[in-house]
This record gives C-alpha cells, structure tokens and sequence, in this order.
C-alpha cells in the first residue's frame, strides 16, 4: 500500500471515529436530558385530603365567678378528636434534592384554617420529606358537661410537624405527618351550676395524619 493509500485510510479511521464519538455523546446528553432531579418530581400543584387522630389538652386558669374576685380552681381536660382537612399545596425545587412548599388546609367542622411553609428534600425520586411549620386559627371547644356549658371560642396558634410523602404514580401519591399544635391562650365565658365564670384557657395537643393527593 502507498503512502498515499496509507494517509486517507488513517484520515477515513479517524473521521469515523469522530463521528461515532459524537453520536454517542449526544445520545447521552439526550438520555441525561430526560432524568430529572428528585425534586422536579414533586414540582407543582397539589391537592389532598388527610384524616388523623389527635388527643389534647385544654387547661383553664385564673377562673373567677363573673364580676367577682372568688377564684376557683384550675381545670384540666384531655380528650381526643378526629381531625380531617382538605388542603392546596403548591412546591417548587430549589436545588436538585431540596424543595419549598406552601400550603393552605381548611376544616369546615371547626372552622380551622392551617397557614404552611414546607422545607422539604427528596431522597428518591419517589420519596419526600418534609419539615411543617404553621399558623393556625381554629374554634376551640370544651363540650358541655353536667354541670358546666359548653365552652367555644376562635384562637390562634401554631403548628410544627414533620411529614414523609410517596408518589405511588406521577399523578398520585400517600402521605403521613405527625404535628404538635398549640394554641395561643384566650379568654372564655361559660356557667357552672348556673353560675356565670369567665378565666384562660391554653389548648395544645398532636396528631398523626395520612392522606391521599394529586398532583396536576
């Protein structure tokens, strides 16, 4: 073979080479393409429905009879309840694993509304966690007893939680959420045996929480 011969078939190897270096770069870089982030997973819109079972307290002080200065002793109730809220969510990511969310929920029953700001981070592209802090306003109420009125009024308080969720497709997905809720202290008014007592009461208490979402 000729030197000639020689050079155009090391120039042809190389171009060939070139071209098949180039082609599989960027099949790659298209395949890359489509692999997004954990986070960009849970971008978007959501809507969800939870329920849960949340024991509390409620601890009344600085109960007088009305107009008076007879104080009577502090009271404390604990009992249980089964929350239930609708909720709208809207999460954007901020880095390739980290995510902020805000979220609104609303219980018609006890007219509770739940401001929240969501910090979360997802560890697979199917697993999220998320930290939960919130303000609340909520009716507060004590049930009637034998010999006491039922006790209701609207407070405000906060709420801080913490919550895992898992999409089960890219549409739908379960979550759960444990929070601590405590609500400012607030002034009530109310009759026992007939008589007429005002005091404080502070409300705190948590719950566990599942529901179901979907995202648009």
């Amino acid at each position: 073979m000729s030197a000639l011969s020689m050079r155009s078939a090391l120039i042809h190897s190389l171009s060939s080479g070139l071209v098949m270096f180039s082609a599989a770069n960027m099949a790659q870089a298209q395949k890359s393409d489509q692999i997004s982030p954990p986070a960009k997973n849970f971008e978007g819109v959501t809507i969800q429905a939870a329920v849960g079972y949340q024991p509390y307290t409620i601890n009344a002080t600085n109960i007088r009879l009305n107009q008076t200065s007879f104080r009577l002793a502090d009271q404390h109730y604990r009992a249980n309840s089964t929350p239930y809220f609708a909720g709208l969510n809207y999460t954007v990511a901020i880095t390739d694993k980290a995510t902020i969310g805000a979220q609104i929920e609303i219980n018609p029953v006890n007219q509770q509304y739940v401001l929240s700001l969501l910090p979360g981070y997802a560890f697979t592209p199917s697993v999220h966690a998320y930290f939960k802090a919130a303000w609340v306003s909520a009716l507060v109420t004590v049930d009637q007893q034998a010999s006491q009125s039922k006790v209701s009024a609207n407070g405000t308080g906060a709420t801080a939680g913490l919550g895992v969720k898992q999409l089960w497709t890219q549409k739908w997905y379960g979550f759960v959420e444990a929070n601590y809720v405590k609500m400012n202290t607030f002034t009530f008014d109310t009759t026992t045996s007939n008589l007429p007592i005002t005091g404080n009461a502070a409300y705190s208490g948590y719950n566990v929480m599942v529901g179901i979402g979907y995202k648009f």
